[in-house]
């Protein structure tokens, strides 16, 4: 199973997500690549930004991820989520302004 797999397994089943809960539930330190990972399938999901106070009494927040359609099925998926990859650029090989046994002169 990838970690984009696990990552909407679980939204099926805990409804929602935060980064903490994919570091220490999946093992998944990149829950944002996931997600985004998710929309390149089709799959659309809703973010909340969430208000708490820290144990040192700051203020702080952070974001909980969830479905919109927790229903949605691998077989949803769009069927070519990859972007077309670019044709390989041709390097320009720079001379070398020294000959081979010359000493650069320092400045």
């Amino acid at each position: 199973m990838t970690q984009t797999e696990r990552v909407l397994d679980y939204m099926r089943r805990a409804g929602s997500i935060t980064t903490w809960e994919a570091v220490v539930d999946l093992g998944i330190a990149s829950l944002s690549r996931r997600i985004c990972d998710l929309h390149e399938l089709g799959i659309a999901t809703e973010k909340e930004t969430v208000q708490t106070t820290n144990r040192f009494g700051a203020k702080t927040h952070y974001t909980k991820y969830s479905l919109l359609d927790r229903t949605a099925a691998p077989e949803q998926r769009k069927e070519n989520p990859q972007p077309p990859v670019p044709p390989p650029v041709e390097a320009k090989r720079k001379e070398c302004p020294v000959a081979p046994g010359e000493q650069i002169p320092l400045i």
